[in-house]
């Protein structure tokens, strides 16, 4: 595939060879993140306005939002309905671009005839790139939010910024330099496929699970189901396979560069700090729905 005869981007510099070939430039990547940024707050912010009216109508809306609460709250975050609403409503164009950046990722670790080496990588790189926008987005959105508007500290209080910190920290902090030094690495490739595409599957299946009507026993065996699936997904990709890349990765940077090396370990910490949280609430889950019987599980929805 060959991208040189697009033309330049006379205004900022820039050939938009380089932009759709991911070149790995600083210049390149930041103009790639404001893109990204843009494109993903505008995505969100639309997907949001429609999704809401649709919402309202549905008999499980109620119990969607409860559920979706209830496991923020035992982080200890507490906000306003209307940004209760507003989050729950995020987190579906959210996995949307998970699945889609997990997805970019796949031509390079299951090659497909076709697709060279050097188109997979650009794929790949723009996958990683869509996290980053988006949690660019939502880093700048919280700012101006807190400093221009009334209720900005009250929808993000400390608890919540920790959260956001330890799970942006990775996109913000380490995919420009990836992008840069790394392009081509399989085992950045494999990171990205992970935290993305794993992680989109994730929640799409934990937000289905939240539409069940758990008083039906064919819904609490879904949601049985769900819970299992989701959390031995997240027990391969955010604790054994997690653990063994994040080592591999560390050890092919530390052999190129040391500053690089020690900004990735701050990455690879706060990440494993999230990684947590996400087992507890997915053990917690298996626990209340399938580690009970039945009458039990009915006993303790109807109950809620």
């Amino acid at each position: 595939m060959n991208f040189s005869h697009f033309p330049d981007l006379q205004e900022l510099g820039v050939p938009l060879y380089d932009l759709v070939s991911c070149k790995g430039t600083l210049r390149v990547q930041v103009l790639l993140v404001i893109i990204n940024t843009i494109f993903w707050k505008l995505f969100i912010d639309v997907t949001v306005a429609y999704l809401r009216p649709w919402m309202e109508g549905k008999p499980w809306k109620d119990q969607y939002l409860r559920l979706f609460k209830q496991t923020w709250c035992k982080l200890g975050i507490e906000l306003s309905d209307e940004e209760w609403k507003n989050c729950s409503l995020m987190n579906i164009p959210i996995a949307v671009q998970h699945v889609i950046g997990g997805c970019l990722c796949i031509p390079s670790l299951f090659p497909i005839p076709g697709i060279s080496n050097e188109v997979a990588s650009i794929l790949a790189c723009h996958g990683a790139l869509f996290e980053t926008g988006v949690e660019v987005g939502d880093m700048v959105t919280r700012s101006y939010d807190m400093a221009f508007k009334k209720d900005g500290f009250k929808n993000n209080p400390p608890m919540l910024i920790v959260f956001m910190f330890l799970h942006h920290a990775a996109g913000i902090l380490a995919v420009v330099p990836f992008n840069i030094y790394f392009s081509d690495s399989f085992l950045y490739h494999e990171g990205v496929f992970l935290l993305q595409g794993a992680a989109g599957i994730g929640v799409s299946c934990q937000l289905y699970s939240w539409t069940l009507d758990l008083k039906k026993k064919s819904d609490l065996l879904q949601m049985q189901v769900i819970s299992v699936f989701t959390f031995l997904l997240i027990i391969y990709s955010r604790v054994f396979r997690y653990s063994t890349l994040m080592y591999e990765t560390y050890e092919q940077i530390s052999a190129k560069d040391e500053t690089l090396s020690s900004l990735f370990l701050v990455v690879a910490v706060s990440m494993g700090i999230f990684n947590v949280v996400l087992v507890n609430d997915s053990l917690s889950k298996v626990k209340k729905y399938c580690l009970q019987s039945d009458k039990e599980s009915f006993k303790q929805v109807k109950a809620e």
